[in-house]
Protein backbone atom coordinates (compact mmCIF):
# COMPACT_ATOMS: atom_id res chain seq x y z
CA UNK A 1 0.00 0.00 0.00
CA UNK A 2 2.83 2.40 0.86
CA UNK A 3 4.26 1.87 -2.64
CA UNK A 4 1.13 3.53 -4.08
CA UNK A 5 1.63 6.70 -2.08
CA UNK A 6 3.30 9.71 -3.73
CA UNK A 7 6.99 9.90 -2.87
CA UNK A 8 6.45 13.19 -1.03
CA UNK A 9 3.81 11.53 1.17
CA UNK A 10 6.01 8.55 1.98
CA UNK A 11 8.90 10.75 3.08
CA UNK A 12 6.47 13.09 4.84
CA UNK A 13 5.17 10.20 6.97
CA UNK A 14 8.72 9.33 8.01
CA UNK A 15 9.50 12.97 8.78
CA UNK A 16 6.39 13.33 10.95
CA UNK A 17 7.23 10.16 12.87
CA UNK A 18 10.73 11.44 13.67
CA UNK A 19 9.44 14.91 14.57
CA UNK A 20 6.78 13.44 16.85
CA UNK A 21 9.36 11.28 18.64
CA UNK A 22 11.60 14.30 19.19
CA UNK A 23 9.00 16.95 20.01
CA UNK A 24 5.84 15.13 21.06
CA UNK A 25 2.69 17.19 21.48
CA UNK A 26 4.53 20.48 20.90
CA UNK A 27 4.65 19.67 17.18
CA UNK A 28 2.07 21.71 15.26
CA UNK A 29 0.79 21.99 11.72
CA UNK A 30 1.62 25.50 10.55
CA UNK A 31 0.32 25.23 7.01
CA UNK A 32 -1.38 22.41 5.14
CA UNK A 33 -1.05 22.83 1.37
CA UNK A 34 -1.76 19.34 -0.02
CA UNK A 35 -1.96 16.90 2.90
CA UNK A 36 -2.72 13.95 0.63
CA UNK A 37 0.58 14.65 -1.13
CA UNK A 38 2.46 15.16 2.13
CA UNK A 39 2.95 18.87 1.47
CA UNK A 40 2.51 20.11 5.04
CA UNK A 41 4.60 22.66 6.92
CA UNK A 42 5.25 21.73 10.57
CA UNK A 43 6.32 24.03 13.39
CA UNK A 44 8.18 23.17 16.59
CA UNK A 45 10.61 24.70 19.07
CA UNK A 46 14.12 23.34 19.44
CA UNK A 47 17.04 24.65 21.52
CA UNK A 48 14.98 27.76 22.29
CA UNK A 49 14.30 28.62 18.65
CA UNK A 50 11.21 28.42 16.44
CA UNK A 51 11.70 25.82 13.69
CA UNK A 52 9.85 24.69 10.60
CA UNK A 53 10.13 21.50 8.55
CA UNK A 54 8.49 20.28 5.36
CA UNK A 55 8.90 17.99 2.38
CA UNK A 56 9.11 19.41 -1.16
CA UNK A 57 9.10 17.66 -4.57
CA UNK A 58 12.47 17.37 -6.31
CA UNK A 59 12.39 14.74 -9.08
CA UNK A 60 11.17 11.21 -9.77
CA UNK A 61 13.79 9.63 -7.51
CA UNK A 62 13.95 11.87 -4.45
CA UNK A 63 12.41 14.76 -2.56
CA UNK A 64 13.85 17.60 -0.48
CA UNK A 65 13.39 18.03 3.25
CA UNK A 66 13.86 21.61 4.37
CA UNK A 67 14.35 22.53 8.02
CA UNK A 68 14.53 26.23 8.92
CA UNK A 69 15.03 27.94 12.26
CA UNK A 70 13.96 31.46 13.13
CA UNK A 71 16.71 32.55 15.50
CA UNK A 72 15.05 35.84 16.31
CA UNK A 73 14.79 39.54 15.60
CA UNK A 74 17.21 42.36 16.37
CA UNK A 75 15.89 45.88 16.56
CA UNK A 76 19.45 47.12 17.12
CA UNK A 77 22.71 45.55 15.92
CA UNK A 78 21.16 43.54 13.09
CA UNK A 79 23.92 43.99 10.49
CA UNK A 80 26.62 43.11 13.00
CA UNK A 81 24.73 39.97 14.03
CA UNK A 82 24.15 38.99 10.40
CA UNK A 83 27.88 39.32 9.68
CA UNK A 84 28.74 37.26 12.78
CA UNK A 85 26.26 34.57 11.78
CA UNK A 86 27.62 34.43 8.21
CA UNK A 87 31.17 33.85 9.46
CA UNK A 88 30.06 31.39 12.12
CA UNK A 89 28.24 29.21 9.58
CA UNK A 90 31.14 28.93 7.10
CA UNK A 91 31.56 25.37 5.82
CA UNK A 92 28.71 23.99 7.88
CA UNK A 93 25.70 21.87 6.94
CA UNK A 94 23.37 24.53 8.35
CA UNK A 95 23.56 27.88 6.56
CA UNK A 96 21.95 31.31 6.59
CA UNK A 97 18.49 31.66 5.12
CA UNK A 98 18.10 35.21 3.90
CA UNK A 99 15.29 36.82 1.96
CA UNK A 100 13.45 40.10 1.55
CA UNK A 101 11.08 39.32 4.42
CA UNK A 102 13.87 38.45 6.87
CA UNK A 103 15.80 41.58 5.93
CA UNK A 104 12.82 43.89 6.28
CA UNK A 105 11.95 42.42 9.67
CA UNK A 106 15.59 42.34 10.81
CA UNK A 107 15.39 38.63 11.51
CA UNK A 108 18.02 35.91 11.57
CA UNK A 109 17.17 32.55 10.00
CA UNK A 110 19.23 29.43 9.30
CA UNK A 111 18.23 26.37 7.29
CA UNK A 112 19.32 23.06 5.85
CA UNK A 113 18.07 21.32 2.72
CA UNK A 114 18.44 17.54 2.46
CA UNK A 115 17.86 15.48 -0.69
CA UNK A 116 16.07 12.41 0.65
CA UNK A 117 15.11 9.03 -0.77
CA UNK A 118 12.12 7.10 0.60
CA UNK A 119 12.71 4.82 3.59
CA UNK A 120 15.54 6.88 5.07
CA UNK A 121 14.22 7.59 8.57
CA UNK A 122 17.72 7.32 10.06
CA UNK A 123 19.00 10.01 7.72
CA UNK A 124 16.07 12.27 8.58
CA UNK A 125 16.76 11.84 12.29
CA UNK A 126 20.44 12.69 11.83
CA UNK A 127 19.50 15.83 9.90
CA UNK A 128 17.24 17.04 12.70
CA UNK A 129 19.86 16.20 15.34
CA UNK A 130 22.46 18.12 13.33
CA UNK A 131 20.16 21.16 13.23
CA UNK A 132 19.66 20.91 17.00
CA UNK A 133 23.42 20.69 17.58
CA UNK A 134 24.06 23.78 15.47
CA UNK A 135 21.30 25.73 17.21
CA UNK A 136 22.79 24.89 20.60
CA UNK A 137 26.18 26.16 19.41
CA UNK A 138 24.68 29.33 17.97
CA UNK A 139 22.81 30.03 21.19
CA UNK A 140 26.07 30.57 23.07
CA UNK A 141 27.39 33.29 20.78
CA UNK A 142 24.09 35.00 20.07
CA UNK A 143 23.18 35.30 23.75
CA UNK A 144 26.64 36.57 24.59
CA UNK A 145 27.30 39.10 21.85
CA UNK A 146 23.68 40.04 21.11
CA UNK A 147 21.73 39.97 24.40
CA UNK A 148 19.15 42.25 22.77
CA UNK A 149 18.01 39.40 20.50
CA UNK A 150 14.29 38.65 20.68
CA UNK A 151 14.57 34.88 20.32
CA UNK A 152 12.56 33.15 17.63
CA UNK A 153 10.39 30.98 19.87
CA UNK A 154 9.48 33.93 22.10
CA UNK A 155 8.72 36.07 19.06
CA UNK A 156 6.45 33.41 17.59
CA UNK A 157 4.57 32.93 20.87
CA UNK A 158 4.09 36.69 21.25
CA UNK A 159 2.81 36.99 17.68
CA UNK A 160 0.40 34.09 18.25
CA UNK A 161 -0.85 35.71 21.46
CA UNK A 162 -1.33 39.09 19.74
CA UNK A 163 -3.32 37.47 16.92
CA UNK A 164 -5.41 35.30 19.25
CA UNK A 165 -6.27 38.11 21.67
CA UNK A 166 -6.51 40.83 19.03
CA UNK A 167 -3.87 42.76 20.96
CA UNK A 168 -3.01 45.63 18.61
CA UNK A 169 -0.81 47.24 21.27
CA UNK A 170 1.43 44.21 21.51
CA UNK A 171 1.45 43.89 17.73
CA UNK A 172 2.56 47.52 17.42
CA UNK A 173 5.31 47.01 20.01
CA UNK A 174 6.61 43.97 18.13
CA UNK A 175 6.61 45.81 14.82
CA UNK A 176 8.43 48.89 16.13
CA UNK A 177 9.30 49.04 19.82
CA UNK A 178 11.74 51.97 19.65
CA UNK A 179 9.12 54.55 20.56
CA UNK A 180 7.77 52.53 23.47
CA UNK A 181 10.27 53.72 26.16
CA UNK A 182 9.51 57.35 25.29
CA UNK A 183 5.77 56.66 25.41
CA UNK A 184 6.23 55.29 28.94
CA UNK A 185 7.97 58.52 29.98
CA UNK A 186 5.34 60.72 28.33
CA UNK A 187 2.45 58.78 29.87
CA UNK A 188 3.41 58.04 33.48
CA UNK A 189 -0.13 57.11 34.52
CA UNK A 190 -0.40 54.51 31.77
CA UNK A 191 3.13 53.36 32.54
CA UNK A 192 2.05 52.54 36.08
CA UNK A 193 -0.55 50.16 34.66
CA UNK A 194 1.88 48.51 32.22
CA UNK A 195 3.08 44.98 32.86
CA UNK A 196 6.65 45.45 34.16
CA UNK A 197 7.68 42.12 32.64
CA UNK A 198 6.79 43.31 29.14
CA UNK A 199 8.60 46.61 29.68
CA UNK A 200 11.69 44.71 30.87
CA UNK A 201 11.64 42.61 27.71
CA UNK A 202 11.20 45.57 25.35
CA UNK A 203 14.02 47.50 26.99
CA UNK A 204 16.19 44.41 26.61
CA UNK A 205 15.39 44.18 22.88
CA UNK A 206 16.58 47.77 22.53
CA UNK A 207 19.68 47.38 24.68
CA UNK A 208 18.42 50.05 27.11
CA UNK A 209 20.17 48.48 30.09
CA UNK A 210 20.00 51.44 32.49
CA UNK A 211 16.24 51.72 32.11
CA UNK A 212 15.86 47.95 32.25
CA UNK A 213 17.47 47.91 35.71
CA UNK A 214 14.75 50.20 37.04
CA UNK A 215 11.98 48.08 35.56
CA UNK A 216 13.52 44.84 36.80
CA UNK A 217 13.11 46.21 40.32
CA UNK A 218 9.50 47.12 39.50
CA UNK A 219 8.83 43.63 38.12
CA UNK A 220 9.95 42.09 41.41
CA UNK A 221 7.92 44.57 43.46
CA UNK A 222 4.84 43.76 41.35
CA UNK A 223 5.30 40.03 41.90
CA UNK A 224 2.72 38.65 44.41
CA UNK A 225 4.25 37.51 47.69
CA UNK A 226 3.17 33.92 47.11
CA UNK A 227 5.17 33.82 43.85
CA UNK A 228 8.40 35.30 45.25
CA UNK A 229 10.46 32.12 45.13
CA UNK A 230 14.24 31.91 45.32
CA UNK A 231 14.29 30.78 41.70
CA UNK A 232 12.38 33.83 40.46
CA UNK A 233 14.53 36.12 42.59
CA UNK A 234 17.67 34.55 41.13
CA UNK A 235 16.37 35.16 37.58
CA UNK A 236 15.69 38.83 38.29
CA UNK A 237 19.10 39.31 39.93
CA UNK A 238 20.83 37.47 37.09
CA UNK A 239 19.27 39.82 34.54
CA UNK A 240 20.28 42.80 36.66
CA UNK A 241 23.84 41.51 36.87
CA UNK A 242 24.02 41.08 33.09
CA UNK A 243 22.66 44.59 32.53
CA UNK A 244 25.18 46.05 34.99
CA UNK A 245 27.97 44.16 33.27
CA UNK A 246 26.87 45.66 29.93
CA UNK A 247 27.01 49.10 31.52
CA UNK A 248 30.55 48.50 32.82
CA UNK A 249 29.37 48.34 36.43
CA UNK A 250 31.39 45.19 37.07
CA UNK A 251 31.77 45.58 40.83
CA UNK A 252 28.00 45.79 41.30
CA UNK A 253 27.48 42.85 38.94
CA UNK A 254 29.98 40.80 40.92
CA UNK A 255 28.18 41.59 44.18
CA UNK A 256 24.90 40.45 42.62
CA UNK A 257 26.55 37.22 41.42
CA UNK A 258 27.49 36.47 45.02
CA UNK A 259 23.89 37.13 46.08
CA UNK A 260 22.54 34.89 43.33
CA UNK A 261 24.90 32.10 44.36
CA UNK A 262 23.22 31.93 47.77
CA UNK A 263 19.86 31.25 46.09
CA UNK A 264 21.08 28.34 43.97
CA UNK A 265 22.05 24.75 44.66
CA UNK A 266 25.52 23.43 43.85
CA UNK A 267 24.63 22.26 40.34
CA UNK A 268 22.89 25.51 39.41
CA UNK A 269 25.85 27.59 40.57
CA UNK A 270 27.88 26.33 37.62
CA UNK A 271 25.81 28.57 35.34
CA UNK A 272 27.26 31.61 37.12
CA UNK A 273 30.79 30.76 36.03
CA UNK A 274 30.88 32.82 32.83
CA UNK A 275 29.15 35.82 34.43
CA UNK A 276 31.55 35.86 37.38
CA UNK A 277 34.53 35.47 35.07
CA UNK A 278 33.48 38.33 32.80
CA UNK A 279 33.02 40.71 35.73
CA UNK A 280 36.37 39.74 37.26
CA UNK A 281 37.97 40.27 33.86
CA UNK A 282 36.45 43.75 33.59
CA UNK A 283 37.96 44.53 36.99
CA UNK A 284 41.41 43.43 35.81
CA UNK A 285 41.50 40.50 38.24
CA UNK A 286 42.81 38.05 35.65
CA UNK A 287 44.40 35.54 38.00
CA UNK A 288 41.11 35.28 39.86
CA UNK A 289 39.35 34.52 36.58
CA UNK A 290 41.51 31.42 36.16
CA UNK A 291 41.15 30.53 39.81
CA UNK A 292 37.35 30.78 39.75
CA UNK A 293 37.15 28.72 36.53
CA UNK A 294 39.68 26.09 37.52
CA UNK A 295 37.18 23.34 38.29
CA UNK A 296 36.47 20.77 35.57
CA UNK A 297 32.74 21.24 36.18
CA UNK A 298 32.96 24.37 34.02
CA UNK A 299 34.54 22.58 31.04
CA UNK A 300 31.20 21.89 29.34
CA UNK A 301 30.43 25.64 29.13
CA UNK A 302 32.02 27.06 25.93
CA UNK A 303 31.98 30.63 27.21
CA UNK A 304 34.15 29.63 30.17
CA UNK A 305 36.91 28.65 27.74
CA UNK A 306 36.70 32.14 26.20
CA UNK A 307 37.30 33.89 29.52
CA UNK A 308 40.07 31.46 30.38
CA UNK A 309 41.70 32.37 27.08
CA UNK A 310 41.35 36.13 27.65
CA UNK A 311 42.77 35.83 31.19
CA UNK A 312 45.75 33.81 29.97
CA UNK A 313 46.39 36.42 27.27
CA UNK A 314 46.30 39.28 29.77
CA UNK A 315 48.79 37.40 31.94
CA UNK A 316 51.15 36.97 28.98
CA UNK A 317 50.55 33.21 28.74
CA UNK A 318 50.29 33.11 24.95
CA UNK A 319 50.29 29.36 24.35
CA UNK A 320 47.65 28.75 26.99
CA UNK A 321 45.56 31.56 25.52
CA UNK A 322 45.66 29.96 22.08
CA UNK A 323 44.89 26.47 23.35
CA UNK A 324 41.93 27.55 25.47
CA UNK A 325 40.54 29.75 22.70
CA UNK A 326 40.64 26.74 20.39
CA UNK A 327 38.55 24.80 22.91
CA UNK A 328 36.08 27.71 22.93
CA UNK A 329 35.57 27.62 19.15
CA UNK A 330 35.20 23.85 19.24
CA UNK A 331 32.04 24.48 21.23
CA UNK A 332 30.69 27.52 19.42
CA UNK A 333 32.20 27.60 15.92
CA UNK A 334 34.08 30.48 14.32
CA UNK A 335 33.63 33.62 16.44
CA UNK A 336 34.90 36.73 14.67
CA UNK A 337 34.10 38.97 17.63
CA UNK A 338 35.92 36.70 20.07
CA UNK A 339 38.92 36.54 17.76
CA UNK A 340 39.02 40.32 17.54
CA UNK A 341 38.98 40.67 21.33
CA UNK A 342 41.79 38.15 21.73
CA UNK A 343 43.93 39.71 18.99
CA UNK A 344 43.61 43.11 20.65
CA UNK A 345 45.08 41.67 23.85
CA UNK A 346 47.92 39.68 22.28
CA UNK A 347 51.01 41.31 20.69
CA UNK A 348 50.87 41.51 16.90
CA UNK A 349 53.29 38.65 16.33
CA UNK A 350 51.01 36.31 18.29
CA UNK A 351 47.75 37.15 16.56
CA UNK A 352 48.02 33.96 14.47
CA UNK A 353 46.93 31.88 17.43
CA UNK A 354 43.45 33.37 17.07
CA UNK A 355 43.32 32.78 13.31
Amino acid sequence: MSEQKPMTKRVHDQLVQVLAEMHGETLKVQESVEPAEGLVLYAFDDAGYHCEAAVYPLNERAVTIRVAARLGRLYVGYRKALRWLACNRAGNSVGISLGASALSRQELWVCTNRVTMPDDADGILETLLDVRSELERLCVGLNCWFPQLLEGSDLSHLEEHADKEGDNGLRAILNSPKGYPQWLKDNPDSAQESDPRLVVEVLGWLGRWEEQLEWLDRSWEACPSAERTDQKRAIVLFRKAKAMSRLGRAQEALALADEIRKLLNEEERTTLGALTASTLYQLGRHEEVLEKLQSARFDAIPRVWFWRSMAHARLGQRREAGDTYQRYEEGIGVDILGRRMLSEVLPEEDETMAA
